[in-house]
């Protein structure tokens, strides 16, 4: 019996530790600025709560959709995503969260916050505060252990003459000079004209690039591959690249 009751103690301990490092890998909590279940933007002011608990548990909160940080643009695998369920019955309000990561897999979940208040304000705030105390004593501290981004196994099948096709955008290659600038770098061809500019970022060749162009609208980046570079962005809803020779 001691040795069972000592077996359990030990597997909970590994949980928690194990949970709470998963937590550690990650630098950015993402939160929408109106749940599923909202009628209005940030309703009931739960959005504006959610962000003041995660904060006061010492998390770096974004909300969704607002101006992001460089390193989470070019790497979203830095960031948790915020889910918040609602289940209602006639006399209570029933909450809880899930934090999910960039290739949606749940990282953690919270315990249910209930509250049987008639005021829907106070119910909403009461059962999220509840929802909360799962978050307590995980003494988050971000570990900057660096994110993998795992291709899922669908876009894996895709055969290769199909994948190629729904992202390329080659043109002849591009040569460029690069020339510094405070922030980064400007991207010049042999008549001093300006292509591109490129801002620096935490990650060792990625950079966040400006369009001189308009071949993007916004949120394109700028890798190494090998010994060209490689600018990637969204038309709509396909991902496209282009290739460059880059003098640095």
């Amino acid at each position: 019996m001691k040795k069972s009751s000592f077996f359990i103690i030990l597997l909970l301990t590994f949980y928690t530790n194990y949970g709470q490092q998963q937590l550690n890998d990650y630098k950015y909590i993402i939160v929408p600025q109106q749940f599923e279940f909202q009628k209005a933007e940030n309703q009931y002011q739960l959005n504006a709560l959610t962000k003041f608990l995660l904060e006061k548990e010492h998390f770096n909160v974004i909300y969704q959709n607002s101006e992001y940080p460089l390193d989470y643009t070019s790497n979203r695998c830095l960031g948790l995503f915020f889910n918040l369920h609602k289940n209602n019955t006639l006399f209570k309000i029933t909450l809880d969260f899930d934090l999910v990561d960039c290739n949606k897999n749940t990282v953690f979940s919270s315990k249910q916050g209930v509250s049987r208040d008639k005021d829907y304000k106070k119910a909403y705030h009461e059962a999220l505060r509840m929802a909360f105390r799962s978050l307590k004593g995980k003494n988050y501290v971000y570990s900057n252990k660096p994110q993998k981004i795992i291709v899922s196994k669908a876009v894996r099948k895709l055969p290769t003459t199909k994948a190629k096709a729904m992202i390329s955008t080659q043109s002849p290659l591009k040569i460029l000079n690069a020339k510094p600038i405070a922030e980064g770098f400007v991207l010049l061809d042999k008549a001093e004209a300006l292509h591109y500019t490129i801002l620096n970022t935490h990650l060792k060749d990625v950079f966040f690039i400006k369009n001189t162009e308009k071949l993007f609208n916004k949120n394109a980046i700028l890798y190494k591959q090998g010994d060209f570079w490689v600018i990637e962005y969204y038309d709509g809803k396909i991902l496209r690249n282009k290739k460059l020779k880059i003098l640095f």
